[in-house]
């Protein structure tokens, strides 16, 4: 369970300075759906850090549909 004013986020870089060892492989499911410009920046991350995020989502969101999702709520 992450508490409040804590982060569920591991830094890749910190891990590796501190010694600790983690996977390479890393699993991230969105509720709600993923846009196409979250999917480039994972594959920039895979690129640049050579480990192997796999992002999945219940849908995949254009840019209009996820600002009118936005708009929607108000």
């Amino acid at each position: 369970m992450v508490r409040t004013g804590q982060s569920p986020a591991v830094s890749f870089e910190s891990a590796a300075t501190s010694g600790t060892s983690l996977s390479k492989n890393v699993v991230v499911f969105v509720l709600g759906g993923i846009t196409y410009e979250e999917s480039k920046a994972v594959r920039d991350l895979n690129a640049s850090l050579g480990c192997n995020v796999v992002l999945g989502g219940d849908r995949v969101l254009r840019s209009e549909e996820f600002v009118e999702s936005f708009l929607k709520d108000k």
